[in-house]
């Protein structure tokens, strides 16, 4: 019953808004959400990874967005790279992509974005389990489970590499927020990284990485290995913060020169 009446309630609301969504300005950005989903990010939400695509991705060039969600950070790129630029958002989960695809449309940018379904990892055209919770928008789905994992479907994978070669652009800005996947990602990203050296920002899951047979020592040696400088709110980390963090935390790494 209860869920019924939010259903009618959202309708109405989109029915007032004539389905034009409703505007909140988060980290000082406008953006438009469908009514159901309006209020699911505070004003200010994780303004570090949001400040670092922005400044990263350049006009005219592609970023990648894995793990897009409900497309905060999918319309803050898009809106970066500009008209002449493009943005590959990445969502396996058939209902958030629903979401994404609304959001993206609310906002003016179905040009500048291309909405993907795979799961991202190193390998190309294999299907792969992908673990889903009960939650209808949940930011926790990942092809690693978890204890909030209630079930999966399958999903072909493709990898960054693989993406970026259909592009007829330079990548300047790869965003990664996979839940433990972060690591088979990029393994899956060697000729990206060597020709575009783009900017990464990286939500870390130690507990989702040890799960899926890696570790937070393994990801440092990765992207030490790639000749990034990695950083966290403006300034350099040492591998020891890095390798000892007990829960998931935010990274951003630009290439050296």
């Amino acid at each position: 019953m209860r869920a019924c009446f939010k259903s009618a309630a959202y309708g109405a609301v989109e029915i007032a808004t004539l389905r034009r969504g409703i505007a909140r300005r988060i980290n000082g950005e406008v953006v438009r959400f469908p009514a159901r989903w309006c209020r699911y990010y505070p004003a200010e939400y994780e303004r570090a990874k949001h400040d670092f695509v922005v400044q990263h991705c350049r006009p005219g060039s592609a970023a990648i967005d894995l793990g897009a969600h409900l497309g905060l950070f999918t319309v803050a790129m898009a809106r970066a790279v500009g008209a002449r630029g493009l943005v590959v958002a990445v969502e396996p989960t058939p209902s958030t992509r629903a979401a994404l695809e609304r959001t993206i449309a609310l906002n003016g940018l179905d040009a500048v974005v291309a909405i993907r379904s795979e799961v991202v990892t190193d390998r190309v055209g294999v299907a792969v389990p992908f673990f889903t919770t009960a939650d209808p928008l949940s930011n926790a789905n990942s092809v690693v489970a978890s204890s909030l994992s209630r079930a999966s479907f399958e999903a072909p994978s493709t990898t960054i590499d693989d993406i970026v070669e259909a592009l007829d652009r330079p990548v300047s800005c790869v965003k990664l927020d996979i839940e433990g996947a972060e690591l088979v990602a990029l393994r899956g990203a060697g000729r990206t990284v060597q020709l575009h050296r783009p900017a990464l920002a990286v939500e870390v899951h130690p507990v989702q990485l040890r799960q899926a047979g890696f570790s937070a020592t393994e990801l440092w040696t990765w992207l030490l290995d790639a000749a990034y400088l990695v950083t966290r709110d403006g300034g350099p980390v040492s591998k020891a913060w890095f390798t000892g963090q007990p829960g998931c935390f935010e990274i951003q790494a630009v290439a050296r020169p």
